[in-house]
Protein backbone atom coordinates (compact mmCIF):
# COMPACT_ATOMS: atom_id res chain seq x y z
CA UNK A 1 0.00 0.00 0.00
CA UNK A 2 0.70 3.52 0.39
CA UNK A 3 4.08 3.64 2.75
CA UNK A 4 4.42 7.53 2.73
CA UNK A 5 1.04 9.28 2.66
CA UNK A 6 3.21 12.65 2.21
CA UNK A 7 5.37 11.92 -0.19
CA UNK A 8 2.42 10.24 -2.35
CA UNK A 9 0.26 13.39 -1.81
CA UNK A 10 3.44 15.01 -3.62
CA UNK A 11 4.12 12.73 -6.30
CA UNK A 12 0.43 13.03 -7.20
CA UNK A 13 0.87 17.07 -7.30
CA UNK A 14 3.86 16.61 -9.13
CA UNK A 15 2.07 14.19 -12.06
CA UNK A 16 -0.83 16.58 -12.27
CA UNK A 17 1.59 19.47 -12.97
CA UNK A 18 3.55 17.75 -15.52
CA UNK A 19 0.20 17.24 -16.91
CA UNK A 20 -0.54 20.38 -16.74
CA UNK A 21 2.70 21.82 -18.21
CA UNK A 22 1.59 19.82 -21.71
CA UNK A 23 -0.93 22.62 -22.51
CA UNK A 24 -0.62 26.14 -22.54
CA UNK A 25 -3.11 28.34 -20.55
CA UNK A 26 -5.25 29.31 -24.37
CA UNK A 27 -5.60 25.13 -24.98
CA UNK A 28 -6.63 24.91 -21.33
CA UNK A 29 -8.98 27.63 -21.84
CA UNK A 30 -10.28 25.69 -25.29
CA UNK A 31 -10.54 22.41 -23.61
CA UNK A 32 -12.54 23.60 -20.19
CA UNK A 33 -15.00 25.65 -23.07
CA UNK A 34 -15.32 22.41 -25.18
CA UNK A 35 -16.19 20.24 -21.86
CA UNK A 36 -18.75 22.91 -20.94
CA UNK A 37 -20.45 23.10 -24.30
CA UNK A 38 -20.59 19.26 -24.01
CA UNK A 39 -21.93 19.64 -20.52
CA UNK A 40 -24.65 22.09 -21.54
CA UNK A 41 -25.66 20.27 -24.34
CA UNK A 42 -25.98 17.30 -23.34
CA UNK A 43 -27.97 18.57 -20.01
CA UNK A 44 -30.36 20.11 -22.48
CA UNK A 45 -30.78 16.92 -24.46
CA UNK A 46 -31.40 15.27 -21.16
CA UNK A 47 -34.09 17.65 -19.52
CA UNK A 48 -35.55 17.59 -23.01
CA UNK A 49 -35.91 13.59 -22.72
CA UNK A 50 -37.13 13.39 -19.68
CA UNK A 51 -39.77 15.98 -20.43
CA UNK A 52 -41.08 13.96 -23.36
CA UNK A 53 -41.32 10.83 -20.76
CA UNK A 54 -43.37 12.62 -18.42
CA UNK A 55 -45.79 13.88 -21.16
CA UNK A 56 -46.34 10.21 -22.54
Amino acid sequence: MIDNPVKFAGDIVNGVMAFGAMFTLNEWAAILSICWWVYRFGDEFYQKRKRSKAAE
